[in-house]
């Protein structure tokens, strides 16, 4: 069955003093939450239906906020200590959050969360990114659930098996018979908010699976619409996770850190031969048998979901990874900011500690905006040059710097100029980062030729790794080519941070483009 709730939400929104921060009232829900106050946790309840986990179930978890009282942005995500996969889940996934709103018009926007499910190997969070424009209200919501077992980071796609969503779509369909069968349908095949318009999936605590859509994905009603599977009749799509994340959302439990594995790993379900034939489709043994030929044994599953990781899927899409160093700087980071945001597409900014004193608002903008910040060190000078203490010192510094304006310690370091050794990579491992370095150098710094730059990041492949810098007038003069010119080769533009899934990138290790090249590591 399919339900509406009626959600005006933000219908106030009010700075707390001293920090920035918001409340949002919920009147459909009749509650009030402070955003990012000191303390504070989790933001309005989920809708009516979805399963809750007390917090204290997970006594390292905490809050990360990124908030302007200014600009009329509040948000909030938890991490988890020494969960750092999780945590970098979470600060990319708020990232596209905050580029969704900043590539759209001015208004007011506030991204919070609510812990759904728990278990000793399983967390299950549902945010809600809500925006008001012009009185106009509408919420994306987006379920994130944490597979400590494999290390993964995944969307709520990935609580269905490979082979199964098209039954599951076909339920979800056949159940919202008050909803356009071709709208829903185009949803569900969506990757999550805020990337796409995919329903997050939670649970009831009886093990219902609800399939929640956002405010005028799949109707124009005021409110999110909401479809309700029963229990008996999702159990057979159900993957791994999606089966220890339903017990998790039925009966939360303690979360045991020690259960978490590293580096991530695939999938199981999506290993070849791994996963069962889906029902609607005839075994490989039951081919055999009627031609009468040998039977080489099931045949693997094809994998019909959309996107189940929280990053785009560079495995499948052409991905080049557009970097920026040495700024901020006040007459051109700006300029780059508004081109990228015109282009819709995503970048890191490696940002220096001499050029962020002084410039912190501007660092703070491009935060606001989506755009990923990784460090650069605090000055820059050739890292193998300096003493233990004085490498120590510079990176940390930096790390420090960025912290305090982002919310999260930055798990990238670009060595400037790229200079590096034994002893500077393990300098970086040691302060939890891994070395960032590239393998399309556009010299932008050397022909001060924005369209010899522009073609030169055109030309890059994908799990390219890109460089130019963001403090060159040429470069930021024509970023529009810049971005144009990489899309139109068919890449999709990224960050570093998300051209791998979460926790990838090692610490301590140098790399050249994007894990799984040959010439990854370098």
């Amino acid at each position: 069955m399919a339900v509406r709730f009626v959600t005006l939400v933000l219908a106030a929104m009010v700075a707390l003093a001293g920090c920035g921060s918001g409340v949002v009232t919920d009147p459909a829900a009749n509650t009030s939450t402070g955003m990012n106050a000191p303390g504070s946790t989790e933001g309005p309840p989920p809708p009516p239906g979805v399963s809750k986990a007390d917090p204290s179930l997970l006594p390292i978890l905490t809050t990360s906020a990124l908030t302007s009282a200014p600009d009329k942005i509040t948000t909030a995500v938890p991490n988890l200590a020494n969960a750092r996969a999780f945590n970098e889940g979470m600060w990319l996934v708020r990232g596209a959050f905050l580029r969704a709103y900043s590539w759209g018009a001015k208004g007011e926007f506030v991204l919070d969360w609510n812990l759904v499910a728990a278990s000793q190997d399983t967390i299950g969070v549902l945010l809600q990114g809500r925006t008001v424009r012009d009185g106009k209200v509408t919420v994306a919501p987006a379920s994130v659930w944490f597979d400590a077992t494999t290390n993964r980071v995944a969307s709520g796609a990935a609580l269905i098996k490979p082979g199964s969503w098209g039954a599951f779509t076909a339920a979800v369909v056949a159940s919202a018979k008050d909803a356009p069968a071709d709208k829903l349908k185009e949803a569900l095949a969506s990757e999550m908010a805020p990337r796409g318009n995919g329903p997050a999936l939670a649970f009831s605590s009886n093990g219902d699976l609800l399939v929640d859509f956002g405010i005028h994905t799949v109707s124009q009603a005021e409110g999110t619409y909401v479809v309700r599977l029963k229990a008996d009749q999702v159990s057979g799509w159900l993957s791994g996770l999606g089966l220890r994340a339903k017990d998790a959302s039925a009966k939360p439990s303690a979360f045991n850190p020690a259960t978490i594995t590293g580096p991530p790993k695939p999938e199981p379900e999506t290993a070849a031969n791994a996963a069962t034939p889906s029902a609607s489709a005839k075994s490989p043994a039951a081919s055999a048998a009627a031609s009468g030929t040998p039977s080489a044994g099931p045949a693997p599953v094809v994998d019909d979901r959309p996107n189940i990781g929280v990053v785009p899927d560079c495995r499948k899409l052409k991905c080049a990874a557009l970097t920026f160093d040495d700024g901020p700087y006040p007459t051109t980071t700006g300029q780059v900011l508004a081109g990228l945001t015109k282009g819709k597409v995503s970048a890191t900014f490696f940002a220096l500690g001499t050029s962020i004193s002084g410039n912190k608002g501007l660092l703070l903008k491009s935060a606001l905006a989506g755009y990923d910040i990784q460090s650069h060190s605090s000055v820059h000078d050739m890292m193998t040059k300096k003493s233990d203490a004085a490498l120590k010192d510079q990176i940390t510094k930096n790390s420090d710097a960025i912290r305090a304006v982002t919310g999260y310690t930055p798990w990238l370091l670009r060595p400037p100029y790229g200079d590096r050794n034994a002893r500077v990579n393990q300098a970086i491992g040691a302060q939890a980062a891994a070395v960032a370095i590239w393998d399309v150098d556009t010299e932008d710094w050397k022909t001060k030729n924005g369209a010899t730059t522009a073609a030169r990041a055109a030309a890059a492949k994908p799990g390219d790794i890109v460089l130019m810098h963001d403090i060159q007038p040429s470069t930021a003069n024509a970023i529009d080519d810049i971005v144009g010119g990489m899309t139109k080769n068919g890449l999709t533009v990224v960050s570093m941070a998300e051209l791998v899934q979460p926790g990838a990138w090692q610490y301590g290790v140098p790399y050249c483009a994007a894990i799984g090249r040959a010439s990854a590591t370098c």
